[in-house]
């Protein structure tokens, strides 16, 4: 690795290096307000200077891995495959995250070798490196490294939106073609996603160009208006009027019609899991894999008649003892419908450390062609990359009960416990000892006393 200075003068040569520089630091009690703000700013300096260490070994992580498949005989469209997930492990982060800091890693070393040396002085930090990436990742390489010239004077002194900004007017004035087939493209990208958010809810967004997003904003933020102006809002807010007008138009209703059409709610098929305890009334939260935990009360309440009337919800039996879910086994390669099921209640995200993508796949942990089982002992839910990057040399990965090990071909070693409700019993002192499954065929059936 370069050496890259780091702390008061010293320089790193390798990963020794660094962890001396690191351990030298010590967290010192400030006695004045300046000397507090002082060493909030220097900690920021190191912070920057340390994401282009990280920028330089990443970048030459990749070069070297795909130097060695190269020479292996690997072809070019399977050169890399699973480097962004390695330096994720490495990270502590999700792939998809790491995936990102692998494009910016390549643009600073190739393309953008001004906001890298200013990241190495500590003026410039990592996000806003990367938000000049990915303003300017569609330029070809030198009308890159010309925006990067262009911007680096102002760079340290400008927000990171007026960064953003800058950046994109540059590259969009040097490549308006390019930019053009890059909002086409894009376009090709929308699409509506959901994600947790606060206890009860969660965030619904959706990816439009800008004129139909800029018309629906209106005209949401009209209809709004006129309900709050009318004196319909009934104590509501205008952000809560908008809110509920997205629902009822949506749902089929009218603006400010809080009775939504029942037609528009019907064939959704949602999986509630809950313990025997939260639905007799217990306080243990209920879970909606892949959106996380919901208050009991909320479970609860989702199980009467007038919530459910429109909405199917899927029970599964969850051992009353154990607190696994029941295991369904079949001699079939292909993982059966409630197989998958099963597999995505107990992992609930991608079961690859640090991840936590919504799951896409089911797959075998010992392929089906080595002996493997299918089994939910046997399978893991994971995201696609993930699936995708295990498949590629070196790469190993075996379960342990709820507990998934990862082992990477540069020697990583990472395990996560992807089974939630043995994770929530750890983490209330609860007494059961989750075990696995036995290999029998499961009888239990998908109704009775231990509603999930």
């Amino acid at each position: 690795m370069s050496g890259t200075a780091v702390g008061a003068g010293r320089l790193v040569s390798d990963a020794a290096a660094l962890e001396d520089a690191v351990r030298d630091l010590r967290v010192v009690d400030a006695t004045s307000e300046a000397e507090a703000i002082a060493i909030v700013s220097r900690a920021e300096s190191l912070k920057a200077a340390l994401g282009a260490v990280q920028a330089r070994a990443t970048a030459t992580f990749e070069r070297l891995r795909t130097e060695a498949e190269r020479e292996r005989g690997v072809p070019e469209a399977a050169r890399g495959r699973g480097v962004a997930h390695e330096i994720g492990l490495a990270r502590r982060e999700s792939p998809s995250r790491a995936a990102r800091h692998v494009a910016l890693a390549r643009a600073l070393v190739t393309d953008l070798p001004r906001t890298l040396r200013q990241m190495e002085d500590g003026t410039v930090g990592e996000w806003k490196a990367s938000v000049v990436e990915k303003e300017t990742a569609f330029l070809e390489p030198d009308k890159r490294r010309e925006v990067d010239a262009l911007i680096a004077e102002e760079l340290p002194s400008l927000g990171d939106g007026q960064a953003g900004t800058l950046a994109r007017h540059h590259a969009q004035r040097l490549d308006e073609s390019g930019a053009a087939e890059l909002t086409a493209r894009n376009a090709e990208e929308r699409g509506v996603w959901l994600r947790p958010g606060p206890v009860g809810m969660a965030h619904l967004t959706a990816l439009l160009p800008i004129p139909e997003a800029s018309r629906m904003r209106a005209r949401l933020r009209e209809a709004a208006a006129r309900e709050v102006g009318s004196g319909r809002a009934g104590g509501r807010t205008l952000n809560q009027v908008e809110a509920d007008t997205l629902v009822a138009w949506v749902d089929g209703g009218g603006a400010g019609d809080g009775a939504a059409s029942a037609a528009a709610r019907r064939g959704v098929d949602l999986t509630l899991v809950m313990t025997d305890e939260t639905f007799l009334g217990g306080d243990e939260p209920g879970r909606i894999p892949g959106h996380g935990p919901i208050p009991a009360s909320l479970a609860r309440r989702m199980l009467t008649p007038e919530q459910a009337a429109d909405v199917e919800l899927r029970r599964l039996w969850i051992h009353p003892e154990t607190g696994s879910v029941t295991k369904t086994d079949s001699r079939s390669r292909v993982l059966s419908p409630r197989l998958r099921n099963l597999v995505l209640v107990r992992d609930d995200v991608c079961a690859t450390p640090y991840c936590g993508q919504p799951i896409v796949d089911s797959d075998h942990v010992k392929r089906h062609a080595d002996g493997g089982a299918t089994s939910v002992v046997n399978s893991s839910g994971l995201c696609r990359s993930c699936n995708l990057a295990k498949e590629a040399a070196g790469w190993e990965h075996a379960r342990d009960g709820t507990t998934l090990t990862v082992r990477t071909p540069t020697g990583q070693v990472h395990s996560s416990d992807s089974g939630y409700l043995s994770r929530l019993d750890r983490a209330v002192g609860g007494a059961r000892d989750p075990v696995a499954p036995s290999d029998d065929e499961a009888t239990a059936p998908t109704d009775g006393t231990h509603p999930a």
